[in-house]
């Protein structure tokens, strides 16, 4: 793995092993065959999205937990592995720590999360919205941009040296693209779907059974 996928995994092992959890190590795209420790407990495997919302491939194995930790610009990405043994999903754009004791607690839980069908709801909602915001043009989507950083439609018309008729017809258009009534809620709704630029780099790790079973939360 790069460093920076090596870095990202290695902080989550670190923080699991802080927490109690045992046999926790980076998990490397090539090696695909993952099996039950002798526990008996199986293995659970942690797919990191980097900050373009790309996650490392599930694993093509049986009996495997997956744990996805992904914010949402990872939703569509996240979506596209639910169906397979996913026992929780975490928000990646929470603090580090919040994620790593997050993973912790699905970890300790009796699977599926109990927030699983929730969790799953939430990416559907933000993959809807990231597909309805693709549907604007390039003008809209730069009229939008202006109304997220506060401008009024009268701003823009002055700063783009257009009739603020031309303006406010944008305004209906991006509005009626993305379903919503008002430009607050055409801002809100920009803000949740947007995506910071981040390493290229996704990461995994697996985590065996837990060093006892009163690990700290």
């Amino acid at each position: 793995m790069e460093s920076s996928s090596r870095v990202i995994a290695a902080g989550f092992a670190a923080g699991l092993r802080e927490l109690g959890w045992s046999e926790v190590q980076a998990y490397a795209p090539k090696a695909s065959q993952a099996t039950a420790r002798p526990s008996g407990r199986p293995i659970s495997v942690v797919l990191v999205a980097n900050r373009r919302g790309e996650l490392p491939p599930p694993p093509d194995v049986e009996h495997v937990q997956t744990i996805v930790v992904g914010g949402r610009c990872a939703a569509k990405s996240v979506l596209a592995v639910v169906d397979t043994d996913v026992i929780g999903i975490v928000d990646g754009d929470e603090p580090f720590e919040s994620q790593v004791r997050a993973v912790d607690r699905v970890l300790g839980a009796a699977p599926p999360d109990v927030d699983l069908d929730v969790r799953i709801a939430t990416v559907r909602r933000q993959v809807d919205e990231a597909d309805r915001l693709r549907r604007l043009t390039r003008r809209e989507q730069g009229v939008l941009e202006a109304l997220e950083a506060g401008l009024s439609a009268a701003e823009i018309a002055a700063a783009d040296v257009v009739a603020l008729t031309t303006v406010r017809a944008h305004i209906r258009a991006i509005l009626a693209k993305l379903g919503v009534q008002s430009q607050l809620a055409a801002v809100a709704l920009a803000h949740r779907a947007g995506c910071a630029e981040g390493s290229k780099m996704s990461s995994k790790l697996t985590i065996g059974a837990p060093e006892s079973s009163e690990h700290a939360q």
